[in-house]
């Protein structure tokens, strides 16, 4: 039978039997803290977030790009944080991303370090943002990492502030000239899986995405300018991603 899900009303088909009134579990945390703002979790609850349908897409759009939800360094599995390290020249995207993160009333702190790759004998400087550590991020560890294999969860919905975020975090411009634009998402940490749910999704918001090496391109000139302006504010160090005239 078709049902609407209770929080974001979108249409699922589910047997009557199991009387479920959310499309996901995402949905239903979503509205158990609209109606109970107090809803306690297990763990530490002297830091806790509200995860509303704004810090679910901010959230996925960050961990759909380079973020990753991570155990502390303890025994406790109750509990998780969110991480990404970034190049010290994104440095104002770091900051944006921090203070981003404080409106959802989520601490994070930001470190800087350098780093020595053998490889090529240099030595990059990096910054690590990290938040505190939350319950509230098990909801999301147990969506993108089912068997503690990061992937794509079925839920996700590619709203303007998710494409923002992965854009930015793991999208790259190739412009030729001002008739012809590539944009290149790199999805290398996903399985053919996820990749193929993620082209399926972007064809859904009518782009015509192709994939190639365990990435995703959208080669037509109209679509990247597209994407362009759907991403619309870009940090002073990242103004390359959002070429529009030449």
């Amino acid at each position: 039978m078709k049902y609407y899900c209770k929080n974001c009303g979108k249409e699922f088909i589910d047997y009557p039997s199991r009387k479920r009134k959310f499309c996901s579990q995402s949905c239903n945390m979503i509205y158990q803290n609209k109606i109970n703002p107090n809803l306690r979790y297990s763990g530490n609850t002297k830091n806790k977030f509200k995860i509303t349908n704004q810090v679910k897409e901010y959230i996925d759009g960050l961990i759909l790009g380079d973020a990753s939800i991570q155990f502390p360094e303890t025994k406790s599995k109750r509990s998780t944080r969110l991480v990404q390290t970034f190049s010290k020249k994104y440095d104002d995207w770091a900051k944006e991303i921090k203070n981003d993160l404080s409106m959802f009333d989520i601490d994070s702190h930001l470190t800087y370090y350098s780093i020595f790759d053998k490889r090529t004998e240099k030595t990059y400087k990096q910054i690590s943002l990290q938040t505190k550590v939350y319950p509230q991020f098990m909801i999301f560890r147990k969506r993108w990492y089912p068997n503690n294999i990061k992937q794509v969860p079925d839920d996700i919905i590619l709203s303007p502030t998710v494409l923002r975020n992965w854009y930015l975090s793991d999208g790259s411009l190739r412009v030729i000239n001002k008739n012809s634009r590539t944009i290149q998402l790199s999805t290398d940490s996903f399985n053919e899986e996820s990749i193929n749910l993620l082209i399926k999704l972007l064809f859904q918001i009518k782009f015509t995405p192709k994939s190639s090496n365990s990435r995703i391109y959208i080669y037509k000139n109209k679509e990247a300018i597209k994407m362009i302006n759907i991403i619309k504010n870009f940090p002073k160090s990242m103004s390359h991603k959002g070429v529009v005239g030449v």
